[in-house]
């Protein structure tokens, strides 16, 4: 019977009463009111119907003012020949409005969302496939990609949500689709040894999207088609083979926060509905309660911001994450952890795009908001070589997080790096996402091949983190260690080894130690087999104004202040330099300090100091 996969009719009933429900519609810890929830829904609603096209592929070759591709019924993208992962974004919106149309009809029961999403289902299920036949190459394209998720994921809601509404035509059409295009091209690629969907150590958020739309579309053809039930224990089976393999027995996502979040939250959806629908539950695995550790210890004081390392954000950090999963946590488990998180980030003020079902769906403002003052306030991720120390959860604080662990994925060479936020304010700080060294749709005239390179080596390579360079050579694409790690009531310890990082070193060691409230002390032990001039990098937004007088450097932004003292070595030259490529949302600068003579054996030893202004 549909719908199953999220909500059944029942809970539509109750979605529907709930508007009247003071409870749901009072002042809460979450800033909104469940009517307003609603409201944003069908204005969301109303927003697609009136959109009736979208341009795509602008700034090609092929299509330098871009191509316009209709809403009301979908056709598939024509060829390009830019390589660039255009349907992703294509495809996720498309899954973004069918999914939001749906949700609106069947709350609101308004016949135009209907009309709409059945001719865009429709229309998306004549495409020849479900993933981009040039990306990554026309030669060689993936038979399945983010495309196929967000397609069939998007398709499987909608076929579930709007049963009643397609003739027996109609669903046997849409049915077909999702075999042919989404399950089986899928099912084959994951059974293809040394795929990256056959195994999820080669790109985990990929193996975990397609994996849970390959659930997700199983799930919805239960009682439609024979095979159904194979489709999802092999999919049951996969899920745990990332749970068990990809997240850290403490909660840890090697790809960071941004692309940990994109595993994350679209396999807590298959789990969700292969519990609702089959009565198995794999939602009580550690995985689910560690990740929301993860969230919780990496998020900046006052919230809205959090450690960015890997690909995740920008220099002012990355966006708060993993709404989905503290919702369901909250909602769903009553935990109160994960309610303090959703109202410290202010998550449900936003758009969710297409989890705005599970916004409304998991909207509970009763459940009671705990800081999460009675946990340790330092933390040792240990599978991704992550340690994140506070002083504590209110929005003055301060936060240190360190970083010595596997290069993989969506990582950057920073093995041994660390920043620093103070007030909500990152003093020192990561470049966040990557630009990766190819021409983007996007690039305005003046980004020129030499701009892309050097804008790829400061948000990729060493020398754009707070690392140590050596001859102004950084690492290569090698992971570190993180070798010790104490922790106290008055602060934490911990050292990593990048030793193995740095092709011209024999040692390289760095020991971070954070004394609360304030004061962290950085000693790197440096070692090579002849002199090498050494470089200790400390990197900050550009907005952070960055002052030297001697031995001392001070780093002022708004709400806070970073005072550093140099103590080793005792001859030493300190230097401020601002990035080589002006006008781009990289911009910033840093200070290089180095020893002025060469040496075998370099040390630093610099004690700093954050400061509430």
């Amino acid at each position: 019977m549909h719908p199953h996969l999220f909500l059944d009719k029942d809970d539509i009933s109750q979605l529907r009463r709930r508007l009247q429900d003071e409870d749901f519609n009072r002042p809460n810890v979450l800033g909104v009111t469940y009517s307003q929830i609603w409201k944003e829904i069908m204005e969301v609603a109303d927003s697609t119907l009136r959109r009736k096209s979208m341009k795509i592929y602008e700034g090609t070759y092929n299509y330098p003012e871009g191509y316009l591709m209709s809403l009301v019924e979908p056709e598939q993208p024509p060829r390009h020949s830019f390589r660039h992962p255009f349907w992703t974004g294509i495809c996720g919106s498309l899954s973004r409005d069918m999914t939001n149309l749906a949700l609106a009809y069947v709350l609101a029961g308004e016949r135009a969302y209907l009309e709409r999403c059945r001719s865009m289902v429709l229309s998306i299920c004549e495409w020849e496939v479900w993933s981009d036949p040039d990306y990554p190459t026309p030669e060689r394209p993936f038979p399945c990609c983010l495309d196929t998720w967000s397609l069939l994921s998007g398709i499987a809601t909608a076929f579930d949500l709007l049963y009643d509404e397609f003739t027996g035509e109609e669903r046997e059409k849409i049915k077909n689709a999702m075999i042919e295009k989404g399950i089986i091209p899928i099912r084959d690629y994951a059974l293809k040894k040394g795929t990256w969907l056959y195994s999820p150590e080669r790109w985990p958020n990929g193996y975990a999207m397609l994996h849970a739309g390959f659930g997700i579309g199983a799930l919805s053809l239960l009682g439609e088609c024979r095979e159904a039930e194979e489709w999802v224990e092999f999919e049951k089976e996969k899920t745990l083979q990332f749970l068990d393999r990809e997240v850290g027995p403490d909660g840890g996502l090697i790809e960071g926060l941004g692309y940990g979040n994109a595993a994350i939250a679209p396999l807590l959806k298959f789990m969700v509905a292969l519990e609702r629908t089959t009565g198995d539950s794999m939602l009580d695995h550690p995985a689910i309660r560690n990740v929301m550790l993860l969230a919780l210890y990496t998020l900046a004081p006052g919230g809205k911001t959090a450690v960015n390392f890997c690909d995740a954000g920008g220099p002012e950090g990355c966006k708060p994450t993993f709404s989905l999963l503290m919702a369901y946590l909250a909602a769903v488990k009553g935990n109160k952890y994960a309610q303090w998180y959703l109202a410290e980030t202010g998550l449900y003020k936003e758009d969710w795009g297409r989890d705005n079902l599970f916004k409304i769906l998991w909207f509970n403002p009763s459940v009671e908001a705990r800081i999460p003052s009675d946990l340790p306030r330092y933390r040792h991720f240990r599978y991704t070589g992550w340690v994140v120390m506070r002083s504590g959860w209110g929005p003055s604080d301060t936060l240190v997080a360190f970083k010595s662990g596997p290069y993989r994925g969506h990582g950057h060479t920073d093995q041994n790096s660390f920043i620093i936020n103070c007030s909500g304010e990152w003093l020192l700080n990561d470049k966040g996402y990557q630009r990766y060294e190819r021409p983007y749709p996007s690039d305005t005239p003046d980004i020129d091949e030499e701009k892309i390179r050097l804008m790829h080596v400061f948000s990729h390579d060493t020398i754009g983190h707070n690392c140590v360079l050596v001859d102004g050579r950084g690492q290569e694409r090698v992971g570190g260690k993180i070798v010790e790690f104490n922790g106290w009531n008055f602060g934490a310890t911990v050292v990593g080894d990048a030793s193995e990082a740095y092709p011209n070193l024999t040692k390289a060691l760095r020991r971070l130690i954070f004394i609360e409230p304030n004061t962290i002390i950085v000693r790197d032990i440096l070692e090579s087999d002849r002199p090498r001039m050494f470089s200790f990098l400390m990197h900050t937004t550009k907005e952070g104004k960055v002052k030297t007088h001697g031995r001392e450097i001070t780093i002022e932004a708004q709400k806070s202040r970073l005072r550093a003292y140099v103590i080793k070595p005792e001859e030493v030259t300190i230097e401020v330099k601002t990035y080589p490529y002006p006008r781009t949302r990289e911009e910033g600068h840093y200070v290089e300090i180095r020893n002025k003579e060469k040496s075998p054996r370099g040390e630093f030893l610099i004690a700093l100091q954050t400061s509430s202004r």
